[in-house]
């Protein structure tokens, strides 16, 4: 998985755990800097461009930089970048998709290798997300999309 682009957090200029009122301050000042009612007659077609797609950029960024909601999945996505490109991975599963044990609570699946991947439902949910093999040096990438959907909808009815 490669870094999730483009950086929302460097088109608002901020820095990653700005909070709320830093952003929504950030967004105003560049919309104001940035808007196409706002620019110069005597600009020129080239950096009139410039300046619309700057003003769609940020707009883009507010959007979701300001619903923490979606705040949350795109630092997600981002965290999930940042770790998985220092590892070999073989894969990405989806917790879903592979066997779960009641007596141990937990979720394994086999390596290429004959291997095991294994993780706890408790690791899970505090937000393991790269899996070692048991025999070899290969890992797999394992996302929880029921356990964000719900944080979506939670974060939403708030």
């Amino acid at each position: 998985m490669e870094q999730v682009e483009p950086d929302l957090y460097k088109r608002l200029g901020i820095a990653e755990d700005a909070e709320f009122s830093s952003i929504r301050k950030a967004y105003h000042t560049s919309t104001r800097k940035y808007h196409p009612d706002k620019l110069s007659s005597d600009m020129s077609e080239c950096d009139r461009h410039a300046s619309v797609a700057a003003f769609q950029a940020v707009k883009e960024a507010w959007q979701t930089l300001g619903d923490k909601g979606r705040r949350k999945q795109y630092d997600q996505e981002r965290a999930d970048a940042a770790l998985t490109s220092h590892w070999l991975l073989s894969s990405t599963l989806d917790v879903e998709d592979v066997e779960y044990s009641e007596d141990n609570e937990s979720y394994s699946w086999s390596c290429q290798c004959s291997g095991l991947y294994t993780v706890t439902k408790d690791e899970i949910e505090q937000g393991c997300n790269i899996i070692c093999c048991s025999s070899c040096s290969l890992s797999v990438h394992i996302t929880n999309s029921a356990r964000l959907r719900m944080s979506m909808i939670a974060t939403s009815c708030k």
